[in-house]
């Protein structure tokens, strides 16, 4: 616990992981990591060996995509490629291989255990993503930090979460953890962002034509803003 409180991310790199502690206890402790470092909020990604046979094949075995799969299911903010891509014979293979299949992991992964959340805040952030959920809308955050974004995600919404932000490195950022869709969206205030990130999202045929949404941000304590609006033609 005090090395996931001390870091900014948790990577549980299974190959090192299993040189010390035995591979037959590779799942228990992969999945006692990713517990707590979704506990302590924490992003987690899962790395190494995920489609380690297309170092030299260009299909993965039905292990890996189970693998894969399964660390889906865990509720990991992303998946890393290691030697598949660095040094294998298919590295554009292996990423549209683990592509495809965190996708159709998505599609069936049942509702992950949501992480109890503490203050203002994060409990309108939780009631933000509960309303979105009973109400099948799609989720728009304009964030300039990330932080409301990020406890959106931290929640494992089970709708589509957008996220406009003008900040480059916030959006490197947001983009690795679970569910986010993030756009650069330059604003002079969080109104216009959030405005201007429906219109772009729109634009692009992310949100369609009859699609009900939830347009939130999140300013301070004491401040907060939420819409809900009607995809118009």
């Amino acid at each position: 616990e005090g090395i996931i409180e001390a870091s900014d991310a948790v990577l549980v790199a299974r190959g090192d992981l299993g040189m010390v502690i035995g591979l037959e206890k590779i799942p228990h402790f992969q999945q006692l990591i990713v517990d707590k470092a979704m506990d302590m909020e924490r992003p987690v990604i899962i790395a190494t060996q995920l489609l380690e046979s297309m170092t030299e094949n260009p299909v993965p075995t039905r292990a890996e995509v189970v693998d894969v799969s399964l660390a889906v299911s865990e509720g990991v903010d992303a998946l890393m490629l290691t030697g598949e891509t660095a040094i294998g014979k298919y590295p554009v293979e292996a990423v549209k291989w683990l592509k495809r299949i965190i996708k159709a992991a998505e599609e069936d992964v049942r509702t992950i255990g949501r992480r109890a959340v503490k203050g203002l805040w994060a409990s309108f952030t939780k009631g933000v993503v509960s309303l979105a959920e009973d109400l099948g809308a799609k989720l728009i955050i304009y964030s300039i930090h990330g932080n409301t974004a990020r406890l959106a995600s931290l929640l494992r919404p089970s709708v589509d979460l957008y996220v406009g932000t003008p900040n480059l490195k916030v959006l490197k950022q947001l983009n690795v953890l679970w569910g986010v869709k993030g756009y650069l969206v330059k604003a002079s205030n969080y109104d216009e962002g959030l405005e201007e990130t429906f219109k772009f999202l729109k634009k692009i045929n992310e949100i369609k034509l009859g699609d009900l949404v939830i347009l939130a941000y999140g300013l301070r304590e004491d401040e907060q803003l939420i819409r809900v609006k009607r995809v118009e033609g």
